[in-house]
């Protein structure tokens, strides 16, 4: 065989090996919708911070205690984010006048700031919206977006979409008011 065959060959196993790699790592990290993360039922909601605020001021601790919350990862930019945008914006108009607060947070910066703003007018989103929020989604543990919490009046997290209970959004913001 020529050495310019065996190039050939070493040069195919070596896109194969490198096809196989990244097959199996978008699998994994793709794939595998129930691993996302971000902290569990049981665990105290982190200090929320941001960079700036849109649609409000920053809601301040005190001020969220005694509450039911809602927090919601996302970003402007994210398929997924925008197909749940209509559900979120639905719940929050039944459960805010039961005095259930939504809280969104961003990791963009003030240099996305008129697409983010563009995302929020676009689905009628009113809720206070924290963007450059990357220490707050870190504590959070959010490892992909969308992810949404509900938080109990107490500050424990009631429920993360991505646990493995079975119930809906609806369902957790109704337990958590009862």
């Amino acid at each position: 065989m020529s050495q310019q065959a065996n190039f050939s060959i070493v040069r195919i196993l070596g896109f194969i090996a490198i096809a196989v790699l990244l097959a199996a790592l978008l699998i994994t990290r793709f794939g595998m919708q129930s691993a996302r993360g971000g902290l569990q039922p049981g665990e105290h909601l982190p200090i929320i911070e941001a960079a700036g605020w849109l649609n409000g001021d920053a809601p301040t601790m005190d001020g969220l205690k005694g509450n039911v919350l809602v927090v919601v990862a996302y970003a402007h930019w994210c398929p997924p984010c925008r197909k749940e945008a209509p559900e979120l914006v639905k719940l929050h108009k039944e459960f805010s006048p039961e005095g259930v607060q939504f809280i969104g947070l961003t990791s963009v910066d003030a240099t996305e700031l008129e697409q983010t703003k563009e995302f929020l007018k676009e689905y009628d989103i009113q809720w206070q919206n924290g963007y450059g929020a990357n220490n707050t989604l870190q504590e959070l543990q959010v490892e992909y977006i969308p992810c949404v919490w509900v938080v109990g009046k107490d500050g424990i997290i009631t429920w993360n979409m991505d646990s493995e209970q079975s119930q809906s959004l609806q369902a957790a913001i109704e337990a958590a008011l009862e």
